[in-house]
């Protein structure tokens, strides 16, 4: 063996046994390390509205006026930019899942969604509406996954004009997407849609007016307003990702929020108070004030658990009202209601305006599921002595 060769699987040797530990490994906790203190970038809410406002507006007209002349392309364009952001935007989808639509997948896709007639009695008014209204199509996505697209009735009437006139405008007749390029095989790019519409909009933050900050958004939002794990499973599916990435990628972290909860934890734990202000009203109990790295602190009193308030307090007619209405549940000590049980119930005319929780009937339910079970305890005691 040569010496050349020798240093030559030398080096071989040493990069495979080193390789990971001193490259590899550094560069990836570089990277990782350059997302600390990043600041959050999610979409404007103004932006947001501007963005909607303009899109509704910009739609109607190029709807009308692409009516009024079927053979403009100018038009056709206008149209079919304004409806494709639309779509992305109001599916939270990424841009490929939209503008890959191709013309039979769309026209292939019901109009009207059959459902189980169990399931379709258990939705809402509201959602009945929406099932009746919106048009469920299944396309392709990343990764080869289903994907589904949501399209309202505006959308679905600006399609079908763009269908039927895309000869007249223009559109080569092996195109086979819904929104085809004029005088090509190709597809407009969501991307360029959104950009379009963010700039006529006049948005304050476009760089924030994404695709991809817009499903960050909504993933972020998700857990603001308290879907639970199921709805947050559902969610991911739809916007085409799984739960894993739902919460470590799309999901922000939320400083505020749980700074702000966190730190109240803490300092109950540790019974301190801090305070900015010297003069600053507190409700808390008065204690023992002391300085700690320059911020205030007060050392708190271990304070007395506070009694309703009397409005939140059960009255004797809604009591009635919650026993009456779960007569089965409660005789037959069964499952304790669901989330859509409690919600009828709180529609109930002594409960209306109450401003009770859904969880506040259920836990009512359960605690007096409980007092009869321990009242018969009791009286099976005194029989037996």
């Amino acid at each position: 063996m040569t010496p050349q060769k020798k240093a030559v699987d030398d080096f071989l040797t040493l990069h495979e046994i080193e390789w990971s530990r001193k490259v590899s490994a550094k560069a990836s906790l570089c990277l990782k390390e350059g997302l600390y203190n990043r600041p959050t970038q999610l979409p404007d809410k103004d932006d947001v509205l501007k963005l909607a406002s303009f899109m509704v507006r910009e739609s109607a007209s190029a709807l009308e006026e692409l009516t009024a002349d079927r053979t403009n392309a100018v038009h056709y364009n206008r149209l079919m930019m304004v409806t494709l952001a639309s779509v992305i935007v109001f599916n939270r989808k990424r841009p490929g899942d939209a503008h890959r639509m191709t013309v039979a997948t769309y026209q292939k896709a019901p109009t009207e969604e059959k459902t189980h007639d169990d399931i379709y009695n258990s939705l809402t008014d509201n959602q009945r509406r929406l099932v009746n209204s919106l048009k469920r199509v299944e396309t392709r996505g990343k990764k080869f996954m289903k994907v589904p697209i949501l399209f309202t009735p505006k959308m679905q009437k600006a399609i079908n004009l763009m269908l039927s006139v895309r000869e007249q405008c223009g559109i080569a007749k092996d195109n086979k997407f819904v929104f085809a390029k004029v005088g090509t095989t190709a597809y407009l790019r969501g991307s360029d849609a959104i950009r379009y519409c963010r700039e006529e909009s006049g948005c304050i933050h476009p760089e924030r007016v994404t695709s991809t900050c817009l499903r960050k958004e909504a993933a972020t939002l998700a857990k603001v307003v308290g879907l639970t794990e199921q709805e947050v499973e559902e969610l991911a599916v739809f916007l085409g990702h799984t739960k894993t990435t739902h919460k470590n990628i799309y999901r922000l972290d939320e400083r505020t929020r749980q700074t702000a909860k966190v730190s109240e934890y803490l300092c109950r734990i540790s019974q301190v108070s801090i305070s900015s202000d010297e003069n600053s009203d507190s409700e808390e109990s008065p204690g023992e004030e002391m300085e700690e790295d320059g911020v205030k602190v007060k050392v708190m009193k271990k304070k007395l658990r506070k009694k309703p308030s009397k409005s939140m307090r059960w009255e004797t007619p809604a009591k009635n009202a919650v026993i009456h209405h779960f007569s089965d549940v409660i005789e037959k000590r069964g499952k304790l209601p669901g989330r859509k049980e409690c919600e009828k119930a709180l529609r109930l005319t002594p409960l209306k305006g109450s401003g009770r929780k859904w969880t506040d009937v259920k836990h009512y339910v359960r605690n007096y599921i409980r007092k009869l079970a321990k009242g018969a305890e009791d009286s099976s005691e005194c029989e037996e002595s």
